[in-house]
């Protein structure tokens, strides 16, 4: 989880390129910035309200996907989905 703030996709990509730089075998992550958010996420679909996939969407930023390829999500869904680095 990162600290709610004024993101760019830039950003966000640099974020997920320091994990990886610091762990060479990280294959996925999940980046938010709301506990609610991600409590919500880790929840099993059947539990999740409206509200939870609300908050969610709100707040999923960005996931790390085959350790190389990025996806971006909710506020920046338009960014869509590209190998990191391209």
């Amino acid at each position: 989880m990162i600290p709610p703030g004024d993101y760019t996709a830039v950003d966000l990509e640099n974020f997920v390129g320091d994990l990886i730089d610091d762990d060479e075998e990280l294959e996925s992550a999940e980046v938010f910035d709301d506990e609610g958010a991600l409590e919500a996420f880790l929840l099993d679909a059947d539990e999740q309200t409206a509200t939870d996939l609300a908050l969610i969407d709100e707040h999923h930023l960005v996931s790390l996907i085959d350790g190389h390829t990025i996806s971006f999500h909710g506020p920046y869904a338009d960014e869509g989905e590209y190998a990191i680095g391209s």
